[in-house]
């Protein structure tokens, strides 16, 4: 039974993964098209799984994570809410949560540790 319900159990997540990773392709082009026309200097690095890493200037880190959270929830209209977060950082493993709203908050904050967290 344990073979079943494990058969059971990939057949069930295999189109939600399929979807995702779908949903995550469509976010990533409009995101790619976007850094184009609106003239970013930013630059989508890679896609890890569910995410999207880009490098930019300090100064287009707020907008620029707005525009990316706008993206990937509204890549496609599924009836329902797809909510996304977002980290920067200086580093990929000193990355802080950022809302998209305090900005000098998290920028100091990472100049403050270097990175680095304790």
């Amino acid at each position: 039974e344990s073979d079943r319900a494990e058969a059971v159990r990939q057949a069930t997540n295999m189109p939600v993964q399929s979807a995702a990773a779908g949903l995550v392709k469509l976010a990533m082009a409009g995101v790619a098209a976007r850094l184009d026309d609106d003239g970013y200097r930013a630059r989508l690095l890679l896609q890890v799984h569910d995410e999207l890493v880009l490098e930019c200037p300090e100064s287009e880190v707020e907008r620029l994570f707005l525009m990316v959270k706008h993206e990937m929830e509204n890549a496609l209209d599924l009836g329902i809410p797809t909510p996304a977060a977002g980290k920067i950082g200086y580093r990929w493993g000193s990355m802080v949560e950022f809302d998209g709203v305090r900005v000098a908050e998290a920028v100091a904050e990472l100049r403050r540790t270097g990175g680095k967290h304790d």
